[in-house]
């Protein structure tokens, strides 16, 4: 027979085993969770972000050169591809942006996404045209992107640019976005 002292420290030892083991299992219950709802947030984008991508289209391209260089001779439909390719656009970077955020290896930065995502999905004044009318449900889901975009495209929400102290450098960067559309039109213009 145990004596009383070791049998004391030999329910406590196992009491405390009981409880590593409870701690262990909330914080597995927790990851999976976690796991969970990243999955089926990225699954959830990913069938919007192809639903749009339907919407516009094979090849948006002619819409998006008639956007950048002639926007009055826009047509219904050119409007309709233009915003589904947008949003689809928007879909794919808010994606990103929530599996950087959980851990996952995406290629670029958030500033990179927001940026190419304005470059090539919001062409001329129909992208800042556009922006103000959809701005409210891209910052609903990703906060730091609508306030990126709002900088590259020169909008003045400085208390949304003051809030990102690693991407000043967007804030009323207008002319970027005017290069880069330059830089966009003559490789338009050179692919045959």
């Amino acid at each position: 027979m145990l004596e009383g002292g070791k049998r004391d420290w030999l329910s406590t030892a196992g009491n405390t085993g009981i409880l590593l083991t409870l701690v262990l299992l909330a914080w597995q219950i927790r990851q999976a969770n976690e796991l969970t709802a990243g999955q089926m947030t990225h699954e959830s984008l990913l069938g919007v972000r192809d639903m749009y991508l339907a919407q516009a289209g094979e090849d948006p391209a002619e819409s998006i050169a008639r956007a950048m260089d002639a926007p009055e001779t826009l047509t219904l439909a050119d409007h309709a591809r233009l915003d589904a390719y947008a949003k689809a656009f928007a879909y794919q970077v808010i994606r990103s942006n929530v599996l950087q955020r959980m851990g996952f290896d995406v290629e670029g930065s958030a500033e990179d996404r927001a940026g190419i995502f304005v470059y090539s999905a919001l062409p001329g004044r129909w992208g800042r045209a556009w922006w103000p009318e959809n701005r409210t449900w891209i910052g609903s889901y990703d906060p730091r992107m609508a306030a990126i975009v709002d900088g590259i495209l020169g909008y003045d929400h400085g208390e949304l640019c003051a809030g990102l102290a690693d991407a000043p450098e967007f804030c009323g960067a207008e002319r970027v976005v005017e290069a880069a559309y330059a830089r966009l039109r003559a490789r338009l213009e050179a692919t045959p």
